[in-house]
């Protein structure tokens, strides 16, 4: 398994969006971020009145996805996103996952609060590796 973490533009998001449907990617975040661009401090005008900034909005993408998938997505949305006028260019960072685990709503947390859902029994604790290895198992269209 793979985390895919990838700096976009705001206007790319629904490109995106469409590419890690179409590969049927379901489990994924959108996060909004600032970036400090390359080009400096430029101005925005917002209401009338200019304000000089070094940063810029950016979409920050998170995404776990098969460890034979990760390539070809992280290219995908390269391309996707590629079409923007921002100033940070689209950047893709794969990271390997060594564990993921997924507290089902409702599970019973430690009453201490230190490891919530850590103490169910082996056949009611799933975790989203699992979950995530069973939907990407079906066949491509």
């Amino acid at each position: 398994m793979k985390k895919i973490e990838a700096l976009i533009s705001p206007e790319s998001i629904s490109q995106v969006r469409e590419v890690l449907e179409r590969r049927h990617i379901s489990t994924f975040m959108f996060l909004n971020v600032v970036a400090k661009n390359a080009t400096g401090v430029h101005q925005y005008v917002y209401r009338g009145h200019a304000y000089d900034s070094e940063f810029d909005p950016e979409v920050k993408l998170e995404a776990l996805v098969q460890d034979e998938e990760a390539n070809d997505t992280a290219f995908a949305i390269l391309k996707a996103a590629g079409g923007t006028k921002s100033s940070v260019k689209a950047q893709v960072v794969l990271s390997p996952v060594n564990q993921v685990i997924f507290d089902a709503v409702g599970a019973a947390a430690d009453p201490k609060g230190a490891n919530p859902g850590l103490e169910k029994s082996d056949d009611e604790s799933s975790t989203l590796l699992d979950r995530l290895s069973a939907a990407s198992s079906h066949p491509r269209k």
